[in-house]
């Protein structure tokens, strides 16, 4: 069997980084050659498990790290802060990172937040597939997320996706203003336009798979259907 190189590529908390631990450890026990493109400060932890490390710089900030994961925490803003005042202006320098990281690699396995990795594997014409840490992250009309701001919607999941399919398509279109950075930035690159960077563009291209990278233990039976476009792996 041909021994391929492999990156994983992820980005935020031990809880982002472990999973990709694990499918890297499988990787090399087939026979693989797994490599994590993470943060410099999990270089130790990368090291000390036995892979090959290679840094990707996501974010850029020097704010203290508790101040920064208060505010990335925060139910009903944290996923806006994280991405547009956190990635977005870090997305030239986390590409310039990838396209180094990713010589030599064969395929990318992308985090949900790695767009600079999504971008660099495009140009580089690296085959990538995506990763969805939970199930919450296919927003899906036929299993609606509980959402923070609003968790009084569960008490209307029986309307189904003739209520919820709108009403996702709005939160869509409002967190679509996030990733206009994304969407400029892809330009300049002379990459055709993609979509939404934060949902269906995080997809694995010329699909709509991604591996959900999770104890299948903890999965409801309803995952099965969670969105009916979907082709789903629990790893």
């Amino acid at each position: 069997m041909r021994s391929y190189t492999i990156a994983l590529a992820t980005f935020g908390s031990q809880g982002d980084l472990h999973p990709f631990l694990a499918i890297a450890r499988e990787l090399k026990h087939r026979g693989h050659h797994p490599i994590i493109a993470t943060i410099g400060l999990y270089k130790d932890n990368v090291e000390a498990a036995g892979f090959e490390f290679r840094q990707l710089r996501f974010a850029l900030d020097d704010r203290p790290l508790a101040e920064l994961i208060r505010k990335v925490m925060n139910g009903r803003d944290g996923l806006k802060f994280l991405v547009r005042e956190l990635m977005m202006p870090a997305l030239p320098v986390a590409y310039a990172d990838a396209l180094s990281a990713f010589v030599g690699v064969d395929l990318v396995v992308v985090h949900p937040l790695a767009y600079a990795a999504r971008l660099a594997a495009e140009t580089m014409k690296i085959p990538w597939t995506a990763t969805k840490l939970v199930p919450i992250g296919f927003v899906s009309a036929y299993d609606p997320p509980a959402i923070v701001p609003a968790t009084l919607l569960k008490l209307l999941r029986p309307l189904g996706p003739a209520f919820f399919g709108p009403l996702l398509w709005l939160m869509k279109r409002d967190y679509s203003r996030l990733t206009e950075p994304y969407d400029r930035f892809r330009s300049e690159l002379g990459l055709p336009p993609s979509r939404n960077a934060i949902f269906e563009g995080g997809n694995s291209p010329g699909s709509d798979t991604s591996a959900i990278l999770e104890d299948a233990r903890c999965c409801d039976a309803r995952l099965a259907a969670t969105n009916r476009r979907h082709r789903i792996f629990l790893l």
